[in-house]
């Protein structure tokens, strides 16, 4: 482990004194106009001796507030980060009033949302430009790399990437048919069957993590704060995320030529295995790992698995 890692048994401690002073004194907060001009909240951190741009691509119901630890380590590297909230996420726009719901109309919105911010941090910058994209950010950052010839990316960190999610005993044709039809209906703003209502906090026994420090810093921003308390997906939200696999895995998926770490959990029950491993042999230039006894987020893992994954991203970056 790195001198600098923060400790679960005094994981809160470390955050308040060391971790939030830094990232207090690093951060701005703007405003970018999306595809739509409907308006789109980011944060950046820029590093005193900056070497890199590191973009984050964040996934499914996170934020800008999600990765307080990761981007800590990375300022102590010298990089700066950047992470825009998508739309339906955050601060920024929200197309529904309930904002425990996150819709999506279609998924190119995302991509085209992130080209924008991408040419905001382009003018930003003129350091070298890597991506960190975890989950739905995963597929977001591919579909992008497929649609547009960038380069200025250089580097990309694919974190349990969602190629497909985990359907769990309801097989993806099925899911396909009811979705679409609940979709067809007039449902696609309506929360999936699949979810329930937020109830105000989360339990740590049905989280995607392992270590119950990591959870508590980010569950106690949640549950503070509106803007953070994305819970369950739309009809559409759903209906898109299992139709995305077509525009990643595809002849076009070859060109992408960008080094990419793919970071897989062993125990991940959000999205599939069997995707993410095709996308691996289809990459020219990847290199892959599975993490043992991680769950989907794997940097919110206990940390013995969370070290190794934070050197590989260190390591990987450099």
């Amino acid at each position: 482990m790195r001198e600098y890692y923060l400790k679960e048994n005094d994981f809160q401690n470390e955050i308040d004194t060391k971790v939030m002073p830094l990232l207090k004194e690093k951060r701005s907060d703007g405003f970018i106009d999306g595809y739509d001009g409907n308006k789109l909240h980011f944060v950046k951190y820029i590093a005193d001796k900056e070497k890199k741009a590191v973009v984050f691509c964040h996934g499914f119901t996170e934020s800008s507030e999600k990765f307080h630890e990761l981007t800590y380590y990375l300022l102590l590297n010298n990089y700066s980060v950047y992470i825009l909230e998508h739309r339906g996420h955050g601060y920024s726009y929200r197309e529904l009033e309930d904002f425990t719901l996150t819709h999506i109309n279609k998924f190119d919105e995302y991509v085209e949302d992130f080209k924008l911010f991408l040419d905001y941090v382009k003018n930003d910058t003129g350091s070298e430009i890597d991506l960190f994209a975890h989950s739905m950010g995963g597929g977001i950052t591919l579909l992008y790399l497929q649609k547009y010839k960038d380069s200025r990316i250089n580097k990309v960190f694919l974190s349990s990437p969602m190629i497909m999610p985990d359907g769990g005993k309801t097989p993806i044709f099925l899911a396909r048919i009811i979705i679409g039809f609940c979709c067809l209906i007039g449902k696609k703003k309506k929360r999936a069957f699949i979810s329930e209502e937020y109830k105000g906090y989360e339990l740590f026994e049905n989280c995607c993590k392992t270590s119950e420090a990591r959870f508590d810093e980010y569950e106690k921003i949640k549950r503070s704060d509106k803007h953070f308390q994305n819970y369950s997906p739309t009809y559409a939200w759903v209906y898109n995320s299992i139709n995305i696999q077509k525009g990643i895995l595809n002849k076009r998926t070859k060109l992408i030529k960008n080094p990419i770490f793919l970071a897989i959990a062993e125990n991940d029950e959000l999205v599939l295995r069997k995707p993410q491993l095709k996308l691996a042999k289809k990459l020219p230039n990847c290199k892959m790992r599975i993490y043992e006894n991680a769950k989907h987020e794997v940097y919110d893992s206990h940390d013995d698995v969370a070290y190794e994954f934070f050197d590989d991203l260190l390591d990987f970056l450099k």
